[in-house]
């Protein structure tokens, strides 16, 4: 268990050792568990991650989850650069890895980022961006360590923003050894929850330094084979990359848990023939109509609950936050290739957000509506609709198995609202139900509320 730091009074403060540079170099070979405390943006909430950290100065670092964004997982992210002579970021999501380069474009020349130095502070110094900050208390496994706090700043002045980095090194005048990061954190002044959040602050305990810390195994992918069948680590070009999040890849962004959890569906993101064909098919068969808009959604509910290994619920049953849950995993496993048919025949089951601060800006919206209001309900009940819609049409095969395990997905609500207004709800609304209506046969009875 971790805490915040705490600046204690100044008379209470150790003087022994000095504050030196030297000491806020990392073993060359250590492991910890971890809990991250991620803040996307500029609201109040946090996700919590939890995991265990390898580093290992000859091949790089890992990071392996047992709880991404507070849901159970077992997502690994890898930054390593001696499986090929190449630097790569890995993803392993248990069944096949993919790995890809990455550069950074804010370098001249867009070079490949290499592995992480373990004296990476002194670097920033050396650069001119760090700084003494204070020495400070960090509770780790319930009791308090003294740590000297550094930060790096680093300024991009022609775009008005500045990334820190800030390390917490123990004195090692207590349980933890000296020079090993009991607190990192990673900010942003221009947060983006898909690329790089406004916060991210690691706590480190349970430390193990040397040679029983890690071994070269635990870096170098290799083939894995059940049986006959054999599965490796697909190596994905940085384009497909690119395509998948939108955006290029940067180092950075291993800070981002939103990131690594989008990051775990990329091997999965192909669709296949019948998801290409499906998205294609401009209007459903007899089989998925009905002729009012309540037998409709019927129709389209016995399918949901006869899917196997697809668990549902009643949508009145979940609460705001259980489905903006679900729609943030939708979100993460969405495939950009079956959006780019929707939007190349203006089809009304175009995804309707562009990124994660999108979403999270809507989701924002809904909290302020409040669930017991009208236009809350009403905006919960086109929630529904759009996670189906997602489920259906957004996720290739393999993503959909997936989801299955971690979801419940709500059925869709059988009562169709008709009010009407300048608030955005409704419009949003009216988007979220489209595609249930190209299932409504045209001479179709509306039961309203």
């Amino acid at each position: 268990m971790t805490s915040c730091v705490s600046a204690p009074p100044k008379d209470t403060v150790p003087k022994e050792p000095e504050t030196s540079l030297d000491d806020t170099a990392w073993p060359d070979q250590w492991s910890a568990d971890i809990t991250a405390w991620t803040y996307p943006g500029w609201e109040h909430d946090a996700s919590e991650s939890k995991g265990k950290f390898y580093y290992d100065k000859r091949y790089g670092s890992k990071l392996v989850y047992t709880k991404l964004r507070g849901k159970p997982s077992s997502t690994v992210e890898a930054w390593n650069a001696n499986v090929n002579g190449v630097d790569k970021l890995f993803f392993n999501t248990g069944k096949l890895c993919l790995g890809f380069p990455i550069t950074d474009p804010g370098i001249k020349g867009k070079p490949k980022v290499g592995i992480e130095q373990p004296d990476w502070i002194k670097r920033c110094n050396q650069a001119g961006f760090a700084t003494f900050v204070a020495r400070e208390l960090v509770t780790v496994d319930g009791k308090e360590e003294w740590a000297d706090h550094y930060s790096c700043r680093i300024l991009y002045e022609a775009v008005n923003q500045s990334i820190v980095f800030q390390n917490w090194h123990s004195l090692g005048l207590g349980a933890v050894p000296k020079g090993l990061p009991l607190r990192v954190t990673g900010g942003n002044s221009k947060p983006d929850p898909q690329q790089s959040p406004r916060i991210n602050s690691v706590w480190h305990s349970n430390f193990t330094v040397g040679s029983s810390s890690s071994t070269p195994d635990d870096f170098q992918w290799k083939t894995r084979c059940i049986g006959p069948v054999c599965f490796g680590c697909k190596t994905s070009s940085a384009q497909e990359a690119e395509e998948f999040f939108g955006h290029k890849v940067r180092s950075e962004h291993l800070s981002s848990v939103d990131f690594i959890s989008r990051a775990r569906f990329l091997p999965l993101a192909s669709a296949d023939k019948n998801d290409l064909r499906r998205a294609a098919q401009r209007k459903p068969g007899p089989f998925f109509q009905g002729s009012s808009f309540q037998e409709t959604m019927r129709k389209l509910n016995d399918a949901l609950t006869r899917e196997a290994n697809l668990t549902t619920k009643q949508c009145s049953d979940f609460s705001l936050k259980e489905l903006h849950e679900v729609q943030q995993l939708l979100f993460d496993a969405r495939s950009p290739q079956l959006d780019h048919i929707y939007k190349q025949a203006k089809d009304t089951r175009s995804m309707a957000h562009g990124s994660l601060a999108e979403l999270a800006a809507e989701q924002s919206m809904h909290r302020r509506l409040g669930e017991g209001s009208i236009l809350g309900a009403k905006a919960k009940a086109g929630l529904c609709h759009e996670l189906v819609m997602w489920y259906v049409h957004h996720l290739s095969a393999p993503a959909r198995q997936e989801v299955k395990k971690q979801v419940v997905l709500p059925l869709l609500p059988e009562v169709q609202h008709t009010s009407s207004g300048e608030h955005k709800v409704h419009q949003r609304y009216n988007e979220q139900v489209s595609c249930a209506i190209c299932h409504v046969a045209p001479a179709s009875d509306i039961i309203t509320v």
